[in-house]
């Protein structure tokens, strides 16, 4: 089933991505940190090719065995990654980008005001606490996997700030996990989201696309979910708290400050960029 699913998904992913970026480009052109024009909203590349791949896949499969053998039980996930590639997708089309990181968000909020980031901050923690219910047995799981899953949504947020940074961090984080916990819950879900991914890896360092806050919510979704599904709860927290100190730090200091005076993360922050004149 693997093969089978990354084959389409990897399909899919190719027509999807020439369908759509021009009509993104179109309709929600950005500004990147260069001020060039590009497709932004980008992300919801993955969210179209993911469903259309569901569909076909689900289509042979009934013919073949009598029913679906795709992701039996993981209405969880779909609910997830549509949620929060939804409010991501909001804040790329209508969000005010004067008020950044959570606390200025939450201070808007406490006056009075509600922006689309203190919405997707809502919407994505009250997401994570249903999606986390499925897999918790109790009440202090369900507030770990929680947490988990929402610091990992706003965490590829925080990153998505260079061409391909998020998508790379993504990567590098989730071929340490593959490898240590192939396993049946997960294939599938692999399968299925990294043709996609990886197409949205060379468009962003070509400068061609930007993920947006729709594709990093998507990424953190994905990975907090394989988190919660793969590893024991012990692992999970320690994993918590690197989470809450990368925000604790993002949220007084600049990110890409600190890469750019690190040597090595220099490096790979600018590793595979094209800069078109």
């Amino acid at each position: 089933m693997f093969i089978t699913v990354l084959i389409l998904s990897a399909v899919v992913s190719l027509i999807i991505y020439h369908l759509l970026r021009p009509l993104l480009q179109e309709r929600v052109s950005v500004l990147n940190y260069r001020n060039r024009p590009i497709a932004g909203a980008s992300g919801l590349i993955i969210i179209v090719s993911m469903m259309i791949t569901l569909a076909i896949f689900s289509l042979q499969s009934t013919a073949r065995f009598g029913g679906s053998v795709v992701f039996s039980g993981a209405a969880d996930f779909l609910i997830l990654i549509f949620g929060t590639g939804l409010l991501g997708l909001v804040d790329d089309l209508i969000g005010d980008r004067k008020d950044s990181g959570l606390r200025g968000h939450m201070r808007k909020l406490k006056d009075g005001k509600l922006t689309t980031g203190s919405l997707k901050a809502i919407g994505g923690f009250s997401i994570s606490m249903y999606v986390a219910s499925f897999h918790s047995d109790t009440a202090l799981l369900l507030i770990l996997n929680t947490f988990l899953l929402a610091l990992s949504i706003n965490a590829f947020n925080l990153l998505d700030l260079r061409p391909g940074r998020a998508i790379k961090v993504f990567l590098f984080l989730s071929l340490i996990l593959f490898i240590g916990t192939f396993r049946e819950p997960v294939w599938g879900i692999w399968a299925l989201m990294l043709p996609p991914i990886l197409i949205l890896l060379w468009s962003d360092l070509n400068e061609r696309t930007m993920i947006g806050d729709t594709g990093s919510n998507v990424l953190g979704a994905l990975f907090g979910y394989t988190l919660m599904l793969s590893l024991n709860w012990y692992i999970n927290l320690v994993i918590l708290i690197v989470l809450a100190a990368f925000h604790y730090y993002t949220e007084r200091r600049s990110l890409t400050e600190l890469i750019l005076r690190v040597r090595i993360l220099r490096r790979l922050d600018e590793l595979g960029m094209r800069r078109r004149l």
